[in-house]
Formats: structure tokens, C-alpha cells, sequence
């Protein structure tokens, strides 16, 4: 019977393991609210919203839930479109400056990819870092990487811009713009790829399997 018990603990916590390995193994597609913007808008008309409400993309996601890399790989931006789906700050904006995110959940961020708005040939947004954060202070950020976001006017249609960023868990993602060509910032859409913190199921499931094998060798 003993032996029995020990088994079922050992099992169970496997599963947990099993099914929390297999949830995890691809980067989901993750919008954020945007909760800070130091640059404004340059009307109401190219609202920041625009960044993460999927306007201007020919396919849409599920956040959350849609898997990252084949998202961003066969989406781009519709060209025939107009920029009324794109963000533009206010002109003449003071650099460096930030656009913070929201994602809603603790996550572990891995990846970004961002879509040039439509029908400009203007690059707004160009030399960025990257800090993801567990509070909406950024008291506490980490610094996930420098990236430069390279003008795709010549490419029809545009396609993302993916960018490999160090692994850091957290609610709050910054983009702290460093530099631009021009006195315009602005962007089409940008996404986070991200795997979801461990839950406590899996915390429970490594306990359980520990206090079986230590019993075992008791």
C-alpha cells in the first residue's frame, strides 16, 4: 500500500511536469496596454492604441493564446492600407523617451516584433533598448537588450521585425526610444512573444516529487 501511494505521488507529479513542459514549449503572442507614452500623439487620429489593436495586419491573433513564431513569420502589414492604423508621437519629441506596456500577467518575455506603419517611407522609430519589469515603477527593471529597427519602406509587403531579447520574467515591458531619422516617432503594431509564469500546479508537482523519492531512499 505504501508503495502504492508512493508511486501515485511520484505519477502525479510527472504529469503536472509533463503538461506544464508541453504548455510551455512555444512563445505565445502577447498585446500590451499601454499604460506610459512620453512622445503623444500627433492627433487623435493616430492614437498609441493603434500599436496593439491589430490594425494594419492581415491576419490577427489571440492573445495569449496564438503561438509567436508563426504568427510573426506570414504576417505583415497591409500595404494598400492607410495610416490611420499607425501611432505617430508629437514632432520634435525630446530623446531618449519611453513607451510602456502592460501585459496583463506575469510573463517571461523572450522576444518583440514590431510592423512599420503603411504607406511612408519614413523610418520613426529606429535605435531602442528594451527593459521588461515586475512593477509599474520600473524600479526594478531589467535591461533585455539594444536593437535598431530598420526602415522596411522598399519591402512589399512589410513584414515583421523580430527581436531576440534576453529571457527576463514580468508584467511591465518598456521600449525607451534612443534614436531616430526623423522628428516623427512612430510604429505600426508591436507584439511580445512570451511563455507564462509557472503556475503553482507545477510548484506542487517538483514538491510532491521530491518528498516521493526522498521517502523512497528512506
Amino acid at each position: 500500500m505504501k508503495n502504492q501511494r508512493l508511486m501515485f505521488g511520484t505519477l502525479t507529479a510527472g504529469m503536472c511536469l509533463a503538461v506544464a513542459g508541453s504548455a510551455m514549449a512555444q512563445d505565445v503572442t502577447v498585446n500590451g496596454v499601454n499604460i506610459r507614452n512620453d512622445f503623444g500623439e500627433f492627433s487623435p487620429t493616430y492614437d498609441i492604441g493603434n500599436t496593439f489593436d491589430q490594425s494594419g495586419l492581415d491576419a490577427n491573433y489571440v492573445s495569449g493564446v496564438t503561438e509567436f513564431d508563426m504568427f510573426v513569420a506570414r504576417t505583415s502589414v497591409i500595404t494598400t492600407g492607410n495610416e490611420d492604423d499607425s501611432w505617430f508621437g508629437t514632432r520634435g519629441a525630446t530623446l531618449p523617451g519611453n513607451i510602456d506596456f502592460d501585459l496583463g500577467a506575469t510573463f517571461t518575455v523572450t522576444q518583440l516584433a514590431l510592423w512599420s506603419f503603411v504607406n511612408n517611407d519614413e523610418n520613426c522609430f529606429d535605435e531602442f533598448e528594451v527593459y521588461v519589469s515586475d512593477n509599474v515603477a520600473f524600479s526594478s527593471a531589467t535591461f533585455a537588450g539594444s536593437f535598431v529597427f530598420v526602415n522596411s519602406a522598399s519591402v512589399n509587403p512589410r513584414p515583421s521585425q523580430v527581436f531576440d531579447l534576453t529571457d527576463i520574467s514580468g508584467r511591465y515591458v518598456r521600449l525607451r526610444l534612443m534614436r531616430q531619422n526623423t522628428n516623427l516617432v512612430g510604429i505600426g503594431e508591436i507584439v511580445f512573444g512570451a511563455v507564462p509564469a509557472p503556475s503553482s500546479v507545477v510548484l506542487l508537482g517538483l514538491a510532491g516529487l521530491v518528498l516521493a523519492r526522498r521517502r523512497r531512499q528512506a
